[in-house]
């Protein structure tokens, strides 16, 4: 067991923010931590004020070291940057977090057109702009194109030894997409490449 700041009174458990810089700290005494965290009164103390009381060692989760005239903060147990967000009054900010992920994928690869050894195109299920979807044959480079953009699931683009090449992600594996000759392709396109 951590021993480092035995008669402290405090624990730090929240941070207040200024844009992307610390404001200041949420505390509680260190007695209303060990029996009931949640209902503990919360106190506002500055960055500064705080900054003090971490360097006499008055915070039980929370060290802090002078150097060059800056105080550097480190949680003990804890990540001080990853403290929940309050507001000056003690009240807890709930933070959602959007999707930044935006499903802009519009093609999924239905089958792989080999001529011999050679990958020379996919069957591809595309999405269209007005929502509809339908198959299509489109060449290897189009596919490049096309995953350099991001629009294709599973699918990511990158070079390798100067050679532009693509390859599966998120455990989707390009040599689990089913082939067909260049000759089997006339016979899907007639089964309207279902």
């Amino acid at each position: 067991m951590n021993m480092y700041n035995v008669g402290a009174d405090y624990a730090v458990i929240g941070r207040v923010m200024a844009g992307t810089s610390v404001e200041g700290y949420i505390i509680i005494a260190k007695t209303d931590a060990s029996r009931a965290p949640a209902t503990a009164k919360k106190i506002f103390i500055p960055k500064r004020e705080f900054e003090i009381l971490a360097l006499n060692k008055k915070i039980y989760n929370c060290s802090a070291q002078l150097y060059n005239g800056e105080t550097n903060l480190k949680g003990i147990k804890c990540k001080l940057s990853k403290l929940p967000r309050y507001t000056k009054e003690c009240m807890e900010i709930i933070e959602t977090k959007e999707n930044k992920h935006v499903n802009n994928y519009t093609i999924l690869l239905k089958y792989k057109v080999r001529d011999g050894r050679e990958v020379i195109g996919y069957i591809v299920q595309e999405r269209l702009p007005n929502g509809s979807v339908v198959s299509r044959y489109k060449t290897r480079v189009d596919i490049m194109k096309a995953a350099a953009n991001n629009r294709i699931y599973g699918v990511k683009c990158q070079s390798n030894a100067g050679r532009t090449i693509i390859r599966g992600v998120n455990g989707f594996s390009l040599n689990d997409i089913p082939e067909v000759t260049k000759e089997e392709l006339k016979k899907h396109e007639a089964l309207a490449l279902i």
